[in-house]
């Protein structure tokens, strides 16, 4: 027969779709199946405690800075040690599980969260933090709209966003310079936001609005309602790329074009098994970030099965541009999109004493700075980029009839991948209703590289498994199934 797909992951449909599997664990999904994930490996030595936060400025001279906050220190990337030099102006008030919120406004860096002042980082000159002037609000979020700073949830009022003057940072006397304040009267908290140079997008809690500029008025902005009843239901589970905002409401999650309105992209597929898979009491850790590179949005999270509940152990992923999913295993305190630093071949000798030493190949885009790269960091603290040995990958087929009618005798089948010694498992049942029944996993032949495995029974799926560090790019599906007659 021909070949059976490892079909798109959709675990909240039916088990006996065959278009839908509800195992693609630890693989990206692709046009005609899946691909390897790459591990974290570590790139630079550990923050001082856990990251609560992370942020990449671009210097006026196109180089980057990379930044880490935890409950009291704010700390910068030092390129040469590979270490992260603690930048406070003091020790700091964040209390978690909240955590900072970074914006670039021109040279400078500033950072903010709801128990200190604004602290303000200039890329070019500075070599620490300081309290931002003007006597800005203090505030969970913070985004740039145009040439203002817009500080979102103050603390004076979590359902509130107040600007700076124009093109000024630190000029917060409203009512001067375009310097104002909007109250929302309905929609809950403001969550967070989104800016660019035309307008912004405000999430709260139960109503997205538009912030959009009113020429040749007495205001500045005004607002509108682009959703109501639809918003945001954790801080930080948000991700923007390009001209489009994916971001995870209280009934799943959902994408936002610029000029459109919410759609749903995880109803009927992954909305129901993350919630049921989410431990709810972190809700608020949930947190999203879209990869710089491919076109992927990840959203990591605390499972019900995690033994660390301070970091996350899971990540539901999803290619916007294929419209699938998947799901990954993997420990982290946080990730977000990056960019590299940068290195001559006499800058490496201060990171590594042997070429044959460094954690990245020679020729890797990670030593090329300004490279966009998707960051995390590990259990341990540590900054790291997704370019390690690949995790091990497994992908089930969903529980098929075939043999429409009548039992089935499955005597081998072939696994088509280009991985080499993928492990191959069939499973199962006599009824939809029944448990699976998995027979022994079994390696390829060396020679012809079928897996032999007998099994009987009505319905039956395949699974197969990549083992960790193995080298492949497709997994793709099921094929050349040898079939006897069982019977009725």
């Amino acid at each position: 027969m021909g070949m059976i797909p490892f079909a798109e992951f959709a675990p909240d449909r039916a088990a006996y779709d065959p278009a839908y599997t509800d195992v693609a664990q630890n693989v990206l999904p692709s046009v005609t199946g899946y691909r390897p994930f790459k591990s974290l490996a570590a790139f630079s030595g550990a923050v001082s405690a856990q990251v609560y936060g992370f942020a990449a400025m671009r210097q006026s001279a196109g180089n980057y800075q990379l930044f880490a906050g935890t409950e009291t220190t704010l700390e910068k990337l030092n390129s040469s040690t590979l270490a992260w030099d603690d930048v406070s102006s003091t020790s700091y008030s964040l209390a978690a599980p909240a955590a900072w919120g970074f914006s670039q406004f021109g040279p400078y860096a500033l950072a903010c969260n709801i128990g200190d002042v604004t602290q303000v980082f200039n890329l070019d000159s500075d070599s620490a933090f300081s309290n931002l002037g003007g006597s800005p609000p203090q505030s969970r979020r913070l985004m740039v709209v145009g040439d203002f700073v817009v500080a979102m949830s103050t603390s004076t009022d979590a359902r509130s966003v107040a600007w700076s003057g124009i093109r000024k940072h630190d000029f917060w006397t409203f009512g001067q310079e375009g310097s104002d304040f909007q109250s929302f009267p309905d929609g809950g908290d403001v969550m967070n936001g989104v800016g660019s140079q035309s307008g912004g997008i405000i999430f709260q809690e139960k109503v997205i609005r538009e912030m959009y500029f009113v020429p040749n008025s007495r205001y500045t902005f005004g607002f509108r309602k682009i959703s109501e009843g639809n918003g945001l239901v954790a801080r930080d589970a948000l991700a923007r790329i390009g001209g489009t905002t994916f971001y995870l409401d209280e009934d799943g999650f959902y994408m936002l074009p610029d000029g459109g309105i919410p759609t749903p992209i995880g109803n009927e597929r992954v909305d129901n098994y993350f919630y049921s898979d989410l431990d709810t009491d972190y809700l608020q850790n949930v947190q999203a970030t879209a990869d710089p590179i491919r076109k992927i949005v990840f959203f990591r999270y605390v499972s019900t099965s995690n033994a660390n509940a301070a970091q996350s152990d899971k990540m539901l992923v999803y290619n916007w541009a294929l419209n699938k999913w998947s799901v990954v295993d993997i420990g982290l305190s946080w990730f977000a999109a990056s960019a590299t630093t940068g290195y001559t071949l006499d800058g490496l000798d201060a990171v590594s004493a042997s070429v044959d030493a460094l954690a990245f190949s020679l020729d890797s885009r990670l030593w090329k700075g300004g490279r966009p790269v998707l960051a995390g960091f590990d259990t341990s603290n540590q900054m790291g980029f997704f370019d390690g040995a690949n995790l091990e990958g497994t992908v089930e087929t969903a529980s098929i009839e075939l043999n429409p009618g009548s039992r089935s005798m499955v005597r081998g089948f072939r696994i088509t991948t280009d991985a080499a010694g993928t492990f191959g498992r069939i499973g199962e049942s006599e009824t939809h209703d029944a448990a699976t029944t998995w027979k022994t996993e079994v390696s390829p032949s060396t020679r012809t590289g079928m897996h032999k495995s007998r099994s009987s029974g009505r319905l039956n799926r395949f699974r197969a498994r990549v083992p960790a560090g193995t080298t492949w790019e497709h997994l793709t599906g099921v094929s050349d199934i040898e079939l006897a007659g069982a019977g009725k």
